[in-house]
Parts: structure tokens; C-alpha cells; sequence
């Protein structure tokens, strides 16, 4: 089905039986879809389907992006990144999101004396989309296993990935949860966190709450088509399971990018954690009288 008002085509209810040549009509008095006639292979169908879809409440044209102001080379807060689309599968056709995120993260991160710190246990799909646009934006990123997360000094790189694509939970979910609390310190001291995360199994749990689980979409639409890791996608995101996994229970103040076609759970999330430091010092200073 294709629906105007939001750009969108959409997968409806299966026919109940397979056509070809058929002759279709929109009634709008009733908001009915007919599906008559056609053939099915053999021989002329004489039968009709008939489909009440949902339909969409027009909405005024949205208002063009506004071009993105650059981020303060002192952020006040550091940046998490939530992603389940399969950004690693090259034949999905992802790179331009992969790189979009790359230039997101690294102007959101503070200097350190390295860029990127990936963590991972191989090449995702046998494909290297996510450090080839590292290496594109001229930066560079050094590579880890899973178990040098604990105890790992995550101060020393400006961005730090954890490159969960095409693997199996359990082959990293002890390290990575010992890691946890080291990863959200790191976070919210302004350092930046991006879950790359469209496992092959199971769950995880993500970075100051929320689970991440296997959740397979295939045209997943844009909710905030101005976001810098969605500038030039198109809307919805089309792919070979174009994501694997949703998000559940995400952390107040989570600002969704994208979301699963089928239960409409978050797949794309940035958050940002502000330092307790400022925080403290705002309500110091509310506190003295004019």
C-alpha cells in the first residue's frame, strides 16, 4: 500500500488469492481498497478482495531541515548512540548512514590522544563499512576483542564503539556488562558511546537503561528526518533486514531517530548525559538571591 500523506508503501493483509492483471479501486466514501478479477496463473479470476486500510490524517507540509549549528568544541554533556540497523551489511547499501553517524560523533567528542576504539570479534559479514568511513573522514580507529573492555582507560580515545554487527550475544555480553558502568562514566563525562548493535541472537542491555533484542524490520521509517545521522536517507529505510534489533525501556529524555516498521519500537537513539558537575554548580547559583 502506498499512503500519500506519508510518502510511505507499507506492507498490508496477504490477498486470498495470488493475482496478476487485476483491476483495483479506492472507495473513498467507505475507505475500502477492491482488488477484482485478474489472473492467477491458470485462468481468469471472477472474484474481488476487498481491504479497509488505515488512513492517514493529512498533515502540512513539513518544514525543510534548518542547516544543524556546529557543536561547541567543549560539549556540556556527553553522547550515547543506540543502533540496531544492520549498517555493517554492505549490500544494504548503509554507508551513507555510517558515515553520517561517524561525522556526528566525532564533532559531538572531546580531544583525546586517539580517535576511535572499535570493539569487536570480526569483521561483520566479512565487510568493513563502518572503518572504511573512519578511515574516509580521515580519522583513525584502533581495534579490540570484547574482553579488553574490562578494565579498559576508555578517556584516552575520543569515541568509543562497540561494533556488535552480525555476532552472537554471547560472545560478548560478560565483558560488556562488567564494562557497563565504566562505559556510562566515560559517557557522562563527556566522552561518546555508540552501540552498534544488530546482534544474530538473544538480548543486551544497553548503556543507563533499556534493552536492545532481536527484532528483525525491513522498511523502517524516519521519525526525525532532520537528525545529522539521517541527512540524505531516504524515508523509510529499506534493506535486507534493514534492522535487527529494537529498543525497549530507553532512558528518560531518549530522542528517537528511528523506529521498527512492525511495532514502531525505537531503533536508531541518540542521548545525551549531562554532567552532575553542572548540574550542581546551576543549583548552586539558583540558590544565591539577587
Amino acid at each position: 500500500m502506498y499512503d500519500p500523506y506519508l510518502d510511505q508503501r507499507t506492507t498490508s493483509a496477504n490477498l486470498n488469492t495470488a493475482r496478476s492483471l487485476a483491476s483495483g479501486a479506492f472507495i473513498s466514501g467507505s475507505n475500502v481498497i477492491i482488488a477484482a478479477g485478474g489472473d492467477d496463473g491458470f485462468a481468469s479470476l471472477t472474484s474481488a478482495k476487498t481491504l479497509t486500510p488505515c488512513i492517514s490524517t493529512p498533515t502540512p507540509t513539513p518544514t525543510p531541515c534548518t542547516p544543524t549549528p556546529s557543536p561547541s568544541p567543549t560539549p556540556a554533556c556527553g553522547l550515547l548512540i543506540g543502533d540496531g540497523l544492520a549498517v555493517g551489511f554492505e549490500p544494504n547499501g548503509y554507508q551513507l548512514i555510517t558515515s553520517n553517524i561517524v561525522d556526528y560523533i566525532f564533532s559531538s567528542s572531546l580531544h583525546a590522544p586517539n580517535d576511535y576504539a572499535i570493539f569487536e570479534t570480526h569483521d561483520p559479514w566479512g565487510f568493513t563499512v563502518l572503518k572504511d568511513a573512519i578511515t574516509a573522514a580521515g580519522h583513525t580507529y584502533t581495534v579490540f576483542s570484547p574482553g579488553e573492555l574490562v578494565g579498559f582507560d576508555f578517556s584516552r580515545y575520543r569515541v568509543v564503539i562497540l561494533n556488535w554487527d552480525d555476532t552472537f550475544v554471547g560472545d560478548f555480553l560478560c565483558p560488556y556488562t562488567t564494562a557497563l558502568p565504566a562505559l556510562e562514566a566515560h559517557a557522562a563525562a563527556e566522552g561518546v558511546v555508540w552501540v552498534q548493535g544488530a546482534i544474530q541472537d538473544g538480548c543486551y542491555p544497553l548503556p543507563f537503561g533499556g534493552q536492545a533484542c532481536l527484532d528483525f524490520g525491513v522498511e523502517d521509517p524516519i521519525v526525525d528526518i532532520c537528525s545529522p545521522m539521517m541527512l540524505g536517507v531516504s524515508n523509510p529505510i529499506v534493506g535486507d533486514a534493514a534492522s535487527h534489533v529494537t529498543d525497549t525501556d530507553l532512558p528518560p529524555g531518549a530522542h528517537v531517530v528511528v523506529i521498527n516498521d512492525n511495532n514502531g519500537n525505537p531503533v536508531l537513539y541518540d542521548w545525551r548525559a549531562r554532567r552532575r558537575s553542572q548540574r550542581r554548580r546551576r543549583h548552586r547559583r539558583s540558590a544565591i538571591p539577587d
